[in-house]
Formats: C-alpha cells, structure tokens, sequence
C-alpha cells in the first residue's frame, strides 16, 4: 500500500482530501454546548446563513464549525490590503511574523463573530457560563478548521479551497429551495425549470470564458533564441482578481454586521446600532449598495494584488526579459499598469453585474434573497472547479516527469 501511495501522488493527496472532508462533514453535525436546535430564524441570522456558504461555516444549525473561516479569509483581505502599501512596510517583515499578525487578527474577528453567534444561538441556558463555553468551543472549531485548510493544502488537493467548494455544495439545495417551491406550483412547472437550467448553463460557460480568457503581452527573453522565443508572453486574465472577490466580499461585508449586531445586543438602548443592523444586510438597499460596491473594489484590488506591475517589472528586469518597444524599468511598469487597469475594470464590471446586481431583487422579495446569492455561487463554483482541474494536471504531469525532475 505504501508502495502504491509513493507512486501515485494523486492517489495520495485524493485520501488526504477525502479523508479531510470526512472530519469536516463529522465536524459539522457535532452541536455546541447549551445549544438547543437551530439559530434563530431573524433576518439578520437569514444574512449570517448566505454568509457561511461562501467560508465554510453553516449558521442553519449549531455545530462546532459554524464559524467557518470567515475569520481567516477576513483576516487575510486586511493583511493583504495593508501589505499593498508599501509604506507601512509591512512585506518587509519576516513571512512568520506576518502569519503571527495574520492569525492574532482571526483570533480577534473570531471571538466577536462567535460571540454573536452565541448572543443568537437557542442555547438551553442563558448564563454567562453557557455564553463563554459557547463562543470558545466556536474558536476552537474554526481554529481547527483553519488548521484542516492548511494540512490540505500541504498534502491534499485545493486547499481551504476545497473545503469551501463542498460546503457550497451542500448549500446549493437549501438556496434553490424556495425558487423550487414557487416554480413546482406554477402550471408551466417544466417551461421554468428549463430556464433555470438554461440559465445555469449560460451563466457556467460564460464563467469559463471569463476565466480563461487573458491578454498575452509578448515578451523576449534574451536567453531564449530557439523555436519556443515567440511563445513567451505576460498573461493578464480578463478577470485578474478571479472569484476571490465573491469568496472575501461577503467575509469583509460581515464585520461591520457582526460589531454592530454585538453592540447592539449589549447596547440594546442605542437606536442608531439597531438601525445600522437592520439595514446593512442584503435584504435592504442600504446592504446591497454596500455589497456591490465591495464587490467592484475589491475586483479591482485582487487584480493589483495577484499581477503587482512594480513588482513584475523588477522581475522581468532582474530576469533579463523585456516588452518589445518598452523600455525597462519603470516605463515597462506604466506599460503594465495600463493595460492591467482596463482589463481589471472590465473584469470588475463582469463580476459585479453577474454576483452584485441579482442581489438587488433580495430587497423586493427578501425570501429569496439567500436564491440571489446562486449565481455568484455558481462562478465561484466553476472557479474552485477548474483550479482543481488544473492542480489534478500539475500532479500529474509531475509525476510523469519524476524521475527527470527527482
């Protein structure tokens, strides 16, 4: 057997995934101390739900993952909105002190979101006791759950990745659900379910489209003179920051929501909190507006992020290469820069449209506004999908090549 997994990487990592997912699933109905049933059905709690499809976390019920990674995946965005000012200096430290930055600020985001969850929760005692034991078997559920990502990404396949794909997955029938109950009463029952798929369809091939689309800057490589010198380019994909706008929108969207929904339970006598609680969810104008809006600037700050035009200039610069008719240095970065702020506005407008807008219809007919979040889902979906395709070919491709590469 061992022989077997040493030879076969993807067999090896597939058993790791799996085996992963497993505790993920066991994790998932495993109920919190004190909790009676499920979280209270109000439409603040409705907003948390849509919240956990998209960080792993399920705020249907009270589980030791209801946390999710929520705290995680916000943590990050802050970081990496802060390691995009240079000033502040914050790439130069160490990678392990930025980790330990990184991990404080989870630690602190999730011990106010599972205080909120706790302050939420039907728990079977509403004492102090019953509050603490709460919000700390919730840490420590998504703590462990960080803890899964990360073994996976070192020995499985997808990283945290996968773990959000299967959750999604499982929120797909709870989200479709209503839109199914309206349409299965409706006398054109099978002219609308074909739509829908239709629609589904479209809304996945446009989603591949969009993701494998890029525009290929030709570069030349000075230690390059064979057949394979024209084959050289810098890609810049028409969606830059991919759909990591949809999986950390909705997690930076939550912390406001989660402070003012705390203060609000502890400072229950201030009106303006319950108002800002009420309104700064995606059922009201005031929460889709700020949805949309996150969703446009955080495209465009993912493009900046995963393609740094200073950053890749100095690389083609240290490398030897360069742009045809572009000098080095800092024009080959204006010329970079150019290009990546209209591709990434295009992208941008793409992924606002097809994830922000449908969202609109939630503030007319709230039922459905958790149905809204399918599209958004369902790009984000394909993806998780094909970077796992492209992770399987990786594998693979090195393991046909392994004794060249030892």
């Amino acid at each position: 057997m061992n022989k077997l997994l040493s030879k076969n990487p993807l067999l090896r990592k597939g058993l790791w995934t799996l085996l992963i997912l497993l505790v993920f699933m066991i994790g998932r109905q495993i109920p919190l101390p004190f909790a009676a049933n499920v979280i209270s059905k109000t439409d603040k709690q409705n907003f948390l739900a849509i919240v956990g499809a998209t960080t792993g976390g399920n705020f249907n019920q009270s589980t030791l993952f209801s946390l999710g990674l929520g705290p995680w995946m916000s943590a990050m965005i802050i970081i990496s909105l802060l390691a995009m000012n240079k000033r502040l200096g914050f790439t130069n430290l160490p990678q392990n002190k930025q980790q330990n930055w990184q991990m404080a600020l989870t630690m602190i985001i999730g011990i106010v979101q599972a205080l909120v969850i706790a302050l939420g929760a039907n728990l079977t005692e509403r004492t102090p006791r019953a509050f603490i034991l709460t919000t700390l078997f919730l840490v420590a559920g998504g703590f462990f759950l960080i803890w899964m990502a990360s073994i996976n990404t070192e020995k499985g396949i997808g990283g945290a990745s996968t773990i959000i794909l299967t959750n999604m997955l499982i929120s797909f029938i709870r989200s479709f659900k209503p839109i199914y109950q309206v349409i299965s009463k409706s006398s054109n029952a099978p002219l609308w379910f074909s739509l829908c798929a239709v629609g589904g369809i479209l809304i996945v091939m446009l989603a591949i489209i969009f993701e494998r689309s890029e525009y290929r800057i030709s570069l030349n490589r000075i230690m390059v003179t064979n057949s394979y010198g024209d084959k050289i380019y810098l890609p810049i994909k028409l969606t830059p920051s991919g759909a990591m706008p949809i999986m950390f929108g909705i997690s930076l969207m939550v912390i406001p929501q989660y402070i003012f929904l705390l203060l609000a339970t502890l400072l229950p006598q201030v009106p303006g909190l319950t108002w800002l609680v009420n309104n700064l969810t995606i059922t009201k104008p005031l929460g889709v507006a700020m949805y949309i809006a996150i969703l446009f600037g955080l495209s465009l700050g993912f493009s900046y992020i995963n393609l740094d035009p200073e950053t890749t200039a100095e690389n083609l610069q240290k490398a030897g290469d360069y742009i045809d008719n572009v000098a080095i240095g800092q024009p080959t970065e204006d010329y970079i820069r150019y290009y990546l702020k209209r591709i990434s506005l295009v992208g941008a407008t793409y992924m606002t449209i097809l994830a922000g807008c449908p969202m609109i219809v939630g503030v007319f007919y709230p039922d459905y506004s958790q149905s809204m979040m399918l599209v958004g889902n369902i790009m984000l979906t394909v993806t998780f999908v094909l970077t796992l395709i492209d992770q399987v070919r990786t594998i693979n491709l090195r393991s046909r090549y392994r004794d060249v590469l030892g």
